[in-house]
């Protein structure tokens, strides 16, 4: 027994003579930092997200590649670009230049949206240095082009909003007006907006979207000096009726807003403006808000007209 002991206790003390001393440890690890260091400083770093894109393009041709087809009929603008690989929910706003369907656009996009706006020229303000707003510069009264435009869109977005908002307006005795001028009359207030409707119909019960049609306080009452006015917009209060009670089955929400006097450039062509005193006109902001308020009603409900005064009936000759 004594000399198996002593013959373990001479192979561990050769044991511990081959093993490496303290010093050669800490070396080693040292080395082996030091190698660790330099594999790390090989590693290139991302700057940021735009440069792990493939090319490194420009917005511009980011934008374009996003964009296929509508970067050739609307003007494209440099702004950062969606998600390639997701559709956005998308609405279109007819009017969008200007007074209330600038305004509803601009609502829509804080609301999340993504907005192609329509109308005949643009000027280049906070709405269009927006990156989901999307510019469609059209004349309402070309159908062929205005029907390709909004086949783009609905082809590159979920179009799930559409807002028949542009608007034209002749006052005066019936018999001053024109043939020209009731035909733009009934072209823009009553056809454009049933064609859009009809265009995107299809896509809008797939996403059990809405159609607001911006009529008219004159749709709800006798209009002299606005006999054709009032008329065509009488006709798309009709039309928002029977839509309606047409498209409710398929979870689409159609609604028609009747602003009174509101303060935008559509008594242009007429010989009297809003009054003077802010209690006397609406200003477009507060018809955008009852557009987010018929969009804001819970699946199931429907607000489908909404009228909208000012407190006092006065205008200015």
């Amino acid at each position: 027994m004594q000399d198996e002991t002593g013959k373990l206790k001479e192979d561990f003390n050769k044991e511990m003579d081959a093993a490496p001393s303290k010093e050669i440890i800490e070396e080693s690890i040292s080395e082996l930092k030091t190698v660790i260091k330099a594999d790390i400083k090989e590693v290139p770093v991302v700057k940021n997200k735009m440069e792990t894109q493939a090319g490194q393009k420009t917005k511009a041709e980011r934008k374009a590649q996003t964009r296929t087809g509508i970067k050739t009929q609307v003007e494209i603008k440099e702004k950062s670009e969606f998600n390639k690989n997701e559709k956005m929910d998308a609405a279109i706003v007819t009017g969008a230049s200007s007074g209330i369907g600038h305004a509803v656009s601009e609502r829509l996009g804080a609301l999340g949206y993504e907005v192609y706006g329509v109308g005949r020229e643009f000027a280049q303000d906070a709405l269009w240095n927006q990156a989901w707003f999307h510019p469609v510069v059209c004349d309402l009264l070309d159908t062929e082009k205005l029907c390709a435009y909004i086949k783009e869109a609905a082809a590159q977005s979920n179009i799930c909003i559409l807002v028949n908002n542009a608007g034209v307006g002749y006052y005066g005795l019936h018999e001053e007006l024109n043939p020209k001028k009731i035909r733009e009359l009934v072209r823009v207030n009553l056809e454009t907006p049933m064609i859009l409707t009809q265009q995107l119909l299809r896509q809008l019960k797939r996403q059990k979207g809405a159609v607001i049609n911006i009529v008219s306080v004159t749709a709800q009452q006798s209009n002299p000096h606005g006999c054709a006015y009032g008329a065509v917009k009488a006709g798309l209060a009709s039309f928002s009726r029977s839509l309606f009670d047409e498209a409710r089955k398929y979870g689409v929400k159609v609604a028609a807003v009747y602003p009174d006097m509101t303060k935008t450039n559509l008594y242009r062509n007429a010989d009297f403006r809003e009054g003077e005193e802010e209690d006397s006109y609406l200003l477009p902001e507060e018809v955008a808000d009852a557009v987010e308020f018929i969009l804001g009603q819970r699946d199931g409900v429907v607000v489908s007209e909404i009228t909208v005064r000012p407190q006092i009936h006065r205008i200015r000759r």
